[in-house]
């Protein structure tokens, strides 16, 4: 979680405090070379709230 303030001094400034925050999982498929990550992140929006979030980490081998 982190609290955030997203204004442009124009706006209330109850309206620009947002709480936002991420929840991820990292799977690893194949030890040492890739892991997968999944989660959402939460980003207190009024038209998005929640986010699917999604993706993987590679690390090269160094012999090749």
């Amino acid at each position: 979680m982190a609290p955030s303030y997203y204004g442009d001094l124009e706006v209330d400034a109850s309206d620009a405090f947002r709480l936002t925050g991420r929840g991820l999982a990292r799977f690893d498929w194949v030890p040492d070379r890739l892991q997968l990550l999944f989660g959402v992140l939460y980003l207190n929006r009024d038209n998005v709230r929640i986010l699917p979030a999604g993706g993987f980490i590679w690390t090269p081998s160094d012999s090749q």
